[in-house]
């Protein structure tokens, strides 16, 4: 069963399974009284490719399971405002909406759509620290192809800083899987380390990003200037570019003398920055700025930097960026006035992005404006998210851009 409204062990990346035997992903520290704020992963197929190790039921996985887009305003209107998953083959409206929709629910916090399991429906739960220690004190067979990094990770980690999630936390492992690391709070600075001294590093990563463009309204001076940033050049609104970043870590790793060992690692704090029920988000539009990221240990590995020396280039309220004329309901220099009143402290960093490493370094960022009001704070605090539903966005260090 799930544990208990105060007990410490139930963390990000951690899974429930509940009475219809869907398998989620928790995807906060902290929930709802009753309940728990997921990401669903699995569900009973007996047509599923996928095999419980433990029960032997077959099951399908949710794609685009990260993703809560589909507005359900009308059907001409609705529309996905976030891809997570290229593959023109899953079809999202069909598959997470209708199989799990009764758990999407408006939650009062994040201000946007999110799945919400009650506690009292959860049959099984799925502690990724735990599994950790078992696997390092008793490795079992199915796991002995990983063993060689199990050593170096008992070598360089302490028990407490790392979780195993994924198809290994569940038991729905295949010959092919990977295996998933948590790497908790502070630790991510040693694995950098690793990754290092065992040249894990991508000596240059292409990602591709949706750069504005020259005609966004939201820009506050020579867009032109800003373009000079980044590798490529768009000159056209909504444009994708590719953008070659060195020396990080995107992907996984493995055993050069075995393919099937391949590991990733994620990224999880053990403490929520804002505990839910405690504050209040508003979306206030989208924003692009430059900053220096702190390197507080409170906010390394989490996704959540505190950023200083931050530059606003750009900020606009209407949050689709692709659209072909700005909707004329905004105000004339609504954008001006926002920058006057918004001033960003930290950047949320979910997705591919939260596994770069990203270490005191100074670095160019566009997403979505969040104003979070705090119990107890007179005054809101403005974060900038990045990866999330509503626009995706983006985030680089300056540093390491390949030219």
């Amino acid at each position: 069963m799930v544990p208990a409204d105060s007990t410490p062990s139930l963390r990000k990346f951690d899974f429930v399974t509940d009475a219809s035997g869907y398998i989620s992903m928790l995807i906060y520290n902290s929930h709802p009284p009753g309940g728990l704020l997921i990401a669903p992963k699995y569900y009973p197929d007996p047509n599923g490719t996928w095999s419980s190790h433990t029960t032997q039921q077959k099951y399908s996985r949710f794609e685009y399971y990260w993703n809560l887009s589909l507005r359900q305003q009308s059907k001409e209107k609705a529309r996905r405002v976030y891809y997570v998953d290229k593959n023109p083959l899953h079809d999202y409206a069909t598959d997470v909406v209708t199989r799990f929709n009764q758990h999407l629910v408006d939650d009062p916090c994040h201000g946007v759509p999110m799945y919400w399991l009650p506690r009292d429906v959860v049959t099984r739960y799925w502690d990724a620290e735990g599994k950790y220690r078992m696997v390092q004190e008793h490795r079992p067979a199915q796991l002995e192809k990983f063993a060689s990094l199990l050593k170096k990770m008992s070598d360089v980690f302490d028990p407490g800083q790392l979780g195993i999630t994924g198809s290994y936390l569940y038991e729905i492992y295949q010959d092919f899987s990977d295996i998933n690391f948590v790497v908790y709070d502070d630790a991510a600075g040693i694995l950098h380390g690793m990754l290092v001294a065992e040249n894990g590093l991508l000596k240059r990563q292409e990602i591709e990003i949706t750069f504005p463009g020259l005609k966004w309204p939201g820009w506050l001076g020579n867009s032109v200037d800003v373009l000079d940033l980044l590798p490529e050049k768009t000159r056209h609104k909504g444009e994708k570019v590719v953008v070659p970043v060195k020396n990080r870590f995107i992907g996984s790793v493995h055993d050069t003398a075995n393919e099937r060992t391949r590991a990733g690692f994620w990224m999880g704090n053990t403490a929520d920055p804002h505990p839910h029920g405690t504050f209040k988000k508003t979306k206030l539009g989208v924003a692009m700025i430059t900053a220096r990221l702190s390197s507080g240990e409170d906010d390394l590995s989490s996704g959540h930097f505190r950023v200083e020396e931050v530059e606003l280039l750009g900020i606009h309220p209407e949050l689709d960026i692709t659209l072909e004329k700005m909707p004329d309901s905004i105000e004339p220099n609504r954008e001006t006035e926002m920058a006057e009143h918004v001033h960003i402290s930290a950047v949320q960093v979910i997705g591919e992005f939260s596994r770069m490493f990203l270490f005191n370094e100074k670095i160019i960022a566009f997403g979505l404006v969040e104003e979070i009001m705090v119990d107890g704070h007179d005054k809101p605090v403005h974060e900038l998210l990045v990866g999330g539903r509503e626009i995706g966005g983006w985030i680089f260090p300056l540093d390491e851009i390949s030219a």
